[in-house]
């Protein structure tokens, strides 16, 4: 089963199928502006837009230019942050569907 990955930017909200066995997108990628002001219920509804858009019924995975708090406990929080247990919550409540978010400097090393 394809997993929805998501990559919220600063100026768009990129979203692909992945097949978690071998690392490679299942789909073309859609990518949409991100709301000015990136309020988190106009980021979750883009987020739900690219969830309807691929129809996908499953895991989304959410990656996230910010600290993800409850990560990495030891940091101190600077700039934007998303709180671990209220933001995939967030994004569950609009699409319906598991989430998992992760700092994106993070998901890129654990990738590597």
């Amino acid at each position: 089963m394809d997993i929805l990955g998501i990559d919220i930017g600063g100026s768009g909200i990129k979203g692909a199928l992945v097949d978690p066995a071998s690392g490679e997108l299942s789909s073309d990628r859609r990518r949409i502006p991100t709301p000015a002001g990136a309020r988190p219920a106009d980021v979750a509804r883009v987020v739900a837009e690219l969830q309807s858009h691929f129809e996908h019924q499953g895991p989304i995975g959410i990656t996230f230019p910010g600290i993800v708090q409850g990560a990495h406990p030891q940091r101190g929080q600077r700039g934007q942050s998303l709180d671990r247990g209220r933001g995939p919550a967030l994004f569950e409540e609009a699409t319906g569907q598991p989430c998992w978010v992760l700092n994106d400097a993070d998901a890129a090393g654990l990738a590597e």
